[in-house]
């Protein structure tokens, strides 16, 4: 990809992004939303939010599982392992499907796995829930910007781990470089998947709509392809980011379902409008 090295100053230049410029101002306000959530936010709703609880609680259950859960888990590895034999011909089949339909599809479902975009929607849910005094709007961004934060840790720390070498780098699929910064080593997993597929889970479980549900994880799903398709990520790559995903999704609601509903009980809402919203 080309890279700009004299239109812009030095020290927005060397991105892997066709506008380094914009990519580094994404990037910038991308933090200074989460310090400005982690100061302002949080503590407002510390009775009934605890991202550094979850956060442990999701790594805990990463490693401790129960009978039922040696099925799917067996699944999981096994498709896991299939996609990763064969993610280089399937990287080959997707890219022959081009057009300038296909490209406009596939770039819009891309900044639904984008986490500046997600925090800004997380932030437009905060807002209509604080201004309309909608509880389920408030805890819906409040789950979206957690999800985007815990997901994100565990993408970046299993890039820099594993190091495997992205798609079109003339390494193939089976290029590991661990404990590496560069940005042709970050395949696995994918980020983009992850986040839109704890984005999925998340709104999936507020709206409780079988066409809501359908629609977000169809939007996810092709955020996936487009990962592959832009020779970011192998098969191998989404699918696992993916499946972290929906999991990161179910486990925040799981953890913060019982906190919320004591805190609508204590405002004096009615049992009705507790199971209502949550």
């Amino acid at each position: 990809m080309k890279r700009y090295h004299t239109s812009f100053p030095s020290w927005a230049r060397g991105f892997d992004s066709p506008h380094p410029l914009i990519y580094f101002m994404k990037k910038t306000i991308f933090f200074i939303l989460i310090f400005i959530f982690i100061i302002k936010v949080f503590p407002a709703y510390s009775h009934t939010v605890y991202p550094l609880d979850d956060f442990c609680s999701i790594s805990e259950s990463a490693v401790s599982f129960q009978k039922k859960d040696i099925l799917p888990l067996s699944a999981f590895f096994g498709i896991s392992a299939l996609l990763f034999w064969q993610d280089e011909a399937i990287w080959n089949g997707v890219k022959k499907v081009d057009g300038p339909e296909v490209d406009s599809v596939l770039r819009f479902s891309k900044y639904f796995g984008d986490g500046f975009y997600i925090l800004a929607a997380s932030g437009f849910s905060m807002i209509a829930g604080e201004t309309f005094l909608s509880r389920r709007f408030t805890f819906l961004g409040l789950y979206m910007i957690e999800g985007v934060i815990i997901s994100g840790i565990y993408v970046t720390a299993v890039k820099f781990l594993t190091g495997r070498s992205r798609p079109g780098k003339e390494r193939g699929p089976y290029s590991f470089r661990p404990f590496r910064l560069e940005e042709a080593n970050k395949s696995f997993y994918s980020g983009h998947t992850t986040e839109a597929f704890t984005f999925a889970s998340v709104i999936s479980h507020f709206f409780k709509n079988v066409y809501v549900s359908s629609l977000v994880y169809t939007i996810a799903g092709l955020t996936a392809v487009e990962r592959i398709h832009s020779n970011k990520h192998w098969a191998s790559d989404v699918f696992v980011g993916g499946f972290i995903g929906i999991l990161i999704g179910r486990q925040i609601i799981k953890l913060n379902k019982d906190y919320h509903q004591l805190d609508i009980k204590e405002e004096g809402f009615s049992i009705s409008f507790k199971l209502k919203e949550f």
